[in-house]
């Protein structure tokens, strides 16, 4: 009985051992201008748009230049009110052209970007700026939201892009898990050497 539960702890020692593999980081898109357009039919005009994003690092996927983050959460502000997108929402950078911002993937449309020479070489997986440049949009593309249909109409003059990335509680390191397995067995030993 003895020697079962020694080598039970052994090998749950070992197991705590194993490398773990880490969790990927958190990330915060935001990209924000100056907008003129409508929220569900209510024009708004010259008033403070920011769109906030909230993934994983680890969703990010990169092909040709081109790199995406589909996040599980979007919310746009608009002059003081907040709806979430109902739409499939992303954060995106284009290397090639130097844009980086948020596309709506249900329908393959840009809905706000800031053009700047600092994305040539960003990926999304690091925090960055906020940096500042001339803000891109589809007029008349029309975006689902809980408040209604959006739609940018007005040109905007510039927009800027920022990332936060939090990182995420880091598994415990080997070492640490290691010393925690040969404690445990080490306990076992004792005690077994006090019965004898």
């Amino acid at each position: 009985m003895r020697r079962t539960i020694l080598v039970l702890l052994a090998i749950l020692g070992f197991q705590l051992c194993g490398a773990r593999q880490a969790a990927a980081d958190e990330v915060v898109y935001v990209e924000a201008s100056i907008g003129i357009g409508t929220l569900n039919g209510t024009p708004f005009t010259d008033v403070p748009v920011t769109i906030s994003l909230y993934g994983d690092t680890a969703n990010v996927t990169c092909s040709g230049g081109i790199c995406e983050n589909t996040v599980t959460l979007a919310v746009v502000s608009i002059g003081g009110t907040t709806v979430e997108f109902t739409d499939t929402v992303a954060a995106f950078d284009n290397q090639s052209v130097g844009v980086a911002g948020i596309t709506d993937v249900s329908t393959s449309t840009d809905i706000l970007d800031t053009s700047a020479p600092a994305f040539a070489t960003y990926g999304l997986t690091t925090s960055i700026g906020p940096i500042e440049g001339t803000g891109e949009f589809n007029p008349g593309a029309t975006f689902g939201t809980t408040g209604g249909p959006l739609i940018f109409t007005g040109a905007l003059e510039s927009a800027g892009f920022a990332a936060t990335v939090v990182p995420s509680v880091a598994a415990p390191e080997p070492s640490s898990l290691l010393l925690l397995g040969t404690s445990i067995m080490g306990l076992g030993l004792i005690r077994r050497l006090r019965k004898i």
